[in-house]
């Protein structure tokens, strides 16, 4: 995955700023964000100085199992291949939890966790992370995806840290949302132009052939079948040129 988070200023640390100076540039931050993958960098790369945490990860996505989500991002790639791995090999993870109870799961040390014993042990002998927090993200009851927190020590994350992790998911979730929205008006735009020009289409086959609209439709999808190209591409080109291609 490329990195996106290249050629962006990294967050001021929260130190250098009041808790709701943080938080307000972070929201600034996710908005001017263009992008998804973008998007969830930012929020691994704040996680880092806002709660903070070692290391971070967060994945869009509506479910959750052994193949990672294709929309992700980690402040390491390589570590977070394995905690995937791990969890894939366990059948369970803090962050599955998270994900489907749409809950916060805290993990303070590793090697007392009974919860997700398999996860614990492999964690322990494979990585150096020591303590977990997981969020599910959720919004108006719609999954959206799972961030979760890692940290080198056990009790990594106290109270307070918690709840600053909280707020950030908050945000991130969020934030996802809005992309995800985006995302969905960009494609039913796109559907209904596409639509619009077919119809063109027909209205030109059935005032320059004499035909029906079914039978200006099945002219299109004829000739989208020889051509093997999609019908609305045929459409396309008789609208834009005047001409169909040939047959």
């Amino acid at each position: 995955m490329e990195d996106a988070s290249a050629g962006q200023e990294e967050p001021e640390p929260a130190s250098n700023l009041a808790p709701a100076g943080v938080f307000a540039e972070l929201a600034r931050s996710l908005a001017e964000a263009t992008g998804m993958v973008p998007t969830l960098q930012e929020i691994v790369d704040y996680a880092i100085v806002v709660v903070p945490c070692d290391w971070a990860a967060v994945a869009a996505t509506d479910e959750i199992g052994p193949q990672p989500a294709r929309l992700a991002a980690s402040t390491d790639q390589g570590l977070m291949a394995t905690v995937a791995d791990i969890a894939g090999g366990a059948g369970t993870s803090p962050g599955w939890a998270a994900f489907l109870e749409a809950s916060t799961v805290c993990v303070p040390d590793l090697a007392i966790e009974g919860r997700f014993p398999v996860y614990a042990e492999a964690m322990i002998e494979r990585t150096p992370i020591r303590s977990v927090v997981s969020f599910g993200l959720q919004l108006r009851e719609e999954r959206l995806g799972v961030l979760s927190l890692y940290g080198k020590s056990a009790n990594s994350f106290a109270e307070a840290a918690v709840e600053r992790a909280s707020l950030l998911a908050d945000h991130g979730a969020i934030a996802i949302e809005a992309e995800l929205q985006a995302r969905r008006a960009q494609t039913l735009e796109a559907a209904v132009r596409s639509n619009r020009t077919v119809g063109v289409a027909l209205g030109i086959l059935m005032e320059r052939h004499d035909l029906t609209a079914d039978g200006a439709f099945q002219v299109l999808r004829r000739i989208s079948s020889h051509s093997n190209r999609k019908l609305a591409l045929i459409a396309e080109e008789l609208v834009t040129t005047g001409h169909l291609p040939p047959t």
